[in-house]
């Protein structure tokens, strides 16, 4: 009796993770060969349920995510890609149960499309080989053959029709920025078609929107999604060769597949999965149940090593306030007493500084995606209150010498001066400033002038407002980008990072220097004043610096500070006595970046030099000092810097605190919309109600289990602007596989059709060396001294947990044995040789 009472509570356990409504995103379904069966994707692993819908039965659940599910046209397969091993491979699993087996090896994302009619070829596409092609694979293994030659075959959204043709797009509208609406223009996606027996290529569509997404039953019907006559994509077939639209939704769906009898089409509409019905022309909503338990609401447990993203000094020196994935600390100044600050859990907090008593606190905090300021105690219990309530970021603030004023950036076009002690604020200049530009207002040593930095003609130019006079003035109108500009420490000088030469519209500064500027035309030291100083009882040690400026003549007192060699930017400046001390970050051809140093003295020559041994990671690169106490952040680690030698010595600091993931996406999604509020280009938002959509899409917000699914809403609010460069993308430890593997090349360019065999050299390639005998012709028959089987995929005996920096190849040519060592090249290298090939190629048919 016991027993069946236990038996009993585990199973009223186990229902109650049934979702008592139906489940949202769902994404990537697709029917079986009858129309009977729909697999979907549901937290990253493949479900299966009926078309009526009920409880879904899971059918993988790998270290991993899992997507794009296919049944093969017999109904025996399934399909799908997986990152189980780190990357994004084409895997099938038998339909009604058995052992999953791995088809593709690679570094790339192998995105499976669809089968062939004969369910055995399974297609699928790859940025293996350039930005994205397709390819086919055998069910049963071996090398992946690429459907078309050329490099600039993007072809995707594959799918064979029964006489052989096959169908694709070539526009990354239709793949990378199918969420884009309401876009018009040439790149728009086409549906097409070619047949490689018969070498007959046609396009079926010349609609200047968007057509893609094909699918085709065994009959040969093709539907796909088109947004013409509305502005959503609807469901469209051909009809006597004439487009025909079958839906006319309100709200756009996506990615519809056809059942191989051709009766139903399953597809997403709003982030749940729906059934059309080809004899009656009706869309139905099955109910989808799934055993569940979202982990999203739980805390999760973090830890801010190598996480700060922020942090600022105390006036008293023995205090550092922190900020880590938007929680706030302080801690003592060796990092070993570390205590979280109790902010909204909801908000994220971005800065944080001391106040002049060391006690307080002012940080900035969002509020539905706006960051706005706020005060609070650095001690329990933590009061605190909310400074502005502007519908627009408050960010990058700096201080005056004694911090009872302080200047911000407001929005994407205000510079705004608060007063600490009334706490008023007042817009000092109204400009364009631009979302993206980063460089931190800041106070001139006597604290007379702000120096900020705003576009004028799409160049970032140097500005000045005068607290005296309350007038602002471009201080060199050079007509060229001056950055990241700083004070010199007595007020004589600024330093900025510059290309003098070239204007940064439209193509970008080609190379930036580091520059001073005298600010008046201040004379030499002389000698003989020195020595009479020596004699001199005066401590000026105390004295305020005061700055002048004089604008007459300015250009003509700029110097270059930096070498003449690599690109540089980011200065800061310490003084100590005569000697100017110049440091800024130096980013050389080899992506390498590395902390140098410029020493400016009276009667002694201009030093340069690198002084970091190792090259820099600049995220959140920040320096920060307090009289002669100097802190760097880079990379989420703080350091201590020592100016005279150049070291950083590390401060291990280390807390664990916990975070909802679920609060942490609801805070992110209000970010991204208010960011786009704030900052997109067109004040109408391309003619749509942009709070509308903010209210439309976060009514899913609730539905939202994981990050994956936060990204899909997101991409999908962002698309409704119709505009480019806009993309969210998002990674949290919790999407880490165990498992990393690495695709090793050598610049070996190998037979489409006979994968072991040597077709080409790349040039510039580690197999384009001297004294490397590789011919084309040549075959491959061992890898680390492993005998190869030509029936298996080629990529997996270059496929490994670990990076290679050799590999030693044995090739057969003719009846001799060739055994060659080779360094090694990722497949990003590869495919850049790949097209400075096509470079080449077309160069020399142009000469």
């Amino acid at each position: 009796m016991k027993k069946s009472c236990i038996i009993c509570i585990a199973f009223i356990l186990i229902t109650q993770l049934v979702q008592s409504q139906n489940t949202y995103f769902t994404s990537h379904p697709s029917l079986s060969p009858d129309g009977s069966q729909i697999v979907f994707v549901y937290q990253g692993d493949i479900w299966k349920v009926g078309i009526n819908g009920g409880i879904a039965t899971k059918i993988t659940s790998l270290d991993g995510e899992e997507s794009y599910p296919h049944y093969s046209p017999d109904g025996r397969w399934i399909a799908f890609t997986s990152n189980q091993y780190g990357n994004r491979d084409v895997f099938v699993v038998p339909a009604q149960g058995g052992m999953i087996k791995q088809l593709t090896f690679h570094s790339a994302a192998d995105l499976v499309e669809g089968w062939g009619w004969d369910s055995q070829t399974i297609y699928f596409s790859s940025n293996r080989y350039n930005r994205l092609t397709g390819y086919k694979i055998q069910v049963t293994g071996g090398t992946p053959q690429r459907l078309f030659g050329h490099f600039h075959n993007t072809t995707h959204n594959l799918a064979e029709h029964p006489n052989g043709d096959i169908y694709f797009n070539e526009s990354f509208e239709a793949k990378t920025y199918a969420n884009r609406k309401r876009y018009k223009g040439d790149y728009n996606p086409d549906i097409k078609s070619y047949n490689k027996n018969t070498l007959v290529y046609k396009q079926h569509t010349t609609y200047q929107g968007k057509d893609f997404a094909t699918t085709i039953d065994k009959a040969g019907q093709v539907y796909f999604v088109s947004d013409e006559g509305s502005k959503e994509y609807n469901l469209f077939t051909f009809k006597g060769g004439k487009k025909t639209p079958l839906t006319n939704f309100n709200t756009s769906i996506y990615w519809p597949k056809v059942s191989a009898n051709g009766a139903k089409l399953v597809f997403r509409k709003d982030y749940q999965i729906h059934v059309y019905d080809v004899a009656t022309g009706q869309t139905t909503k099955p109910i989808i149940k799934v055993y569940a338990n979202p982990q999203i609401t739980k805390q999760t447990a973090f830890n801010i090593k190598g996480k700060i993203t922020y942090f600022d000094i105390s006036p008293d020196k023995k205090k550092l306030v922190i900020v880590a994935r938007g929680r706030m600390f302080i801690t003592d100044k060796q990092g070993k007493l570390v205590q979280q600050i109790e902010t909204n859990p909801k908000e994220a907090v971005q800065e944080a500084h001391w106040l002049a008593d060391s006690k307080t606190i002012l940080f900035s905090q969002s509020n539905q995606g706006y960051y706005n300021w706020y005060t609070t105690a650095a001690i329990y219990p933590f009061e605190k209150k909310q400074i502005t309530n502007d519908k627009k970021n408050d960010k990058l603030l700096s201080f005056n010498s004694d911090r009872s004023k302080a200047v911000y950036r407001s929005g994407i076009n205000h510079f705004k001066l608060l007063d600490l002690k009334t706490w008023k604020s007042k817009v000092i200049f109204k400009g364009e400033i631009w979302a993206l530009t980063k460089t931190r207002p800041q106070f001139s040593p006597d604290d007379r002038y702000i120096m900020f930095t705003a576009y004028d003609h799409f160049e970032q130019n140097i500005y000045l407002y005068d607290t005296q006079t309350k007038s602002v003035q471009s201080l060199m109108k050079t007509r060229v980008s001056e950055r990241t500009p700083v004070w010199a420490p007595d007020g004589k000088r600024i330093f900025f990072a510059a290309d003098p030469l070239n204007t940064s519209y439209p193509r970008g500064s080609k190379i930036k220097r580091i520059y001073q500027v005298w600010l008046d035309n201040y004379d030499k030291p002389f000698k003989s004043e020195r020595i009479k100083a020596l004699f001199s009882t005066d401590k000026n040690e105390n004295i305020k610096p005061t700055t002048r400026i004089n604008y007459k003549g300015i250009t003509e007192r700029i110097e270059r500070v930096s070498p003449a060699t690599a690109q540089y930017q980011n200065p800061w400046v310490i003084q100590k006595g005569d000697k100017t001390m110049v440091f800024y970050l130096a980013y050389d051809n080899s992506g390498a970046t590395h902390l140098w140093r410029t020493t400016l003295a009276p009667f002694k020559r201009t030093q340069r030099k690198k002084i970091s041994k190792r090259s820099l990671n600049t995220y959140s690169f920040t320096v920060k000092a307090v009289k002669n106490t100097h802190y760097l952040l880079a990379k989420g680690h703080l350091h201590r810097f020592f100016p005279g030698s150049g070291k950083l010595e590390k401060i291990n600091l280390s807390q664990g605190f916990t975070k909802s993931l679920s609060n942490e996406f609801l805070q992110m999604f209000y970010e991204t919309w208010a960011a786009l509020e704030e900052s997109f280009y067109d004040t109408n938002f391309h003619g749509q109600d942009w709070q509308a959509l903010r209210d439309r899409y976060a009514q899913y917000l609730p539905y939202v289990v994981q990050r994956s699914d936060l990204e899909i809403l997101l991409n999908d609010l962002l698309g409704e602007l119709g505009a480019s460069h806009t993309n969210f993308s998002s990674y949290g430890k919790e999407q880490r596989t165990f498992h990393r593997y690495n695709s090793l090349e050598t610049g070996i360019v190998w037979d489409n059709k006979n994968p072991y065999k040597v077709t080409g050299i790349l040039k510039r390639s580690p197999a384009d060396k001297h004294g490397k005998d590789i011919r084309p012709g040549d075959k491959l028959l061992a890898v680390q001294g492993v005998s190869v089987d030509p029936s298996e995929n080629r990529n997996q005996y270059f496929s490994l947990p670990n990076s290679q920096s050799e590999i030693l190849l044995t090739f057969q040519r003719g009846s001799k044995k060739i055994i060659v060592p080779f360094h090694t090249i990722s497949y990003y290298r590869f495919k850049r040789l790949l097209y400075d090939q096509w470079q080449d190629q077309n160069q020399q048919y142009v000469d």
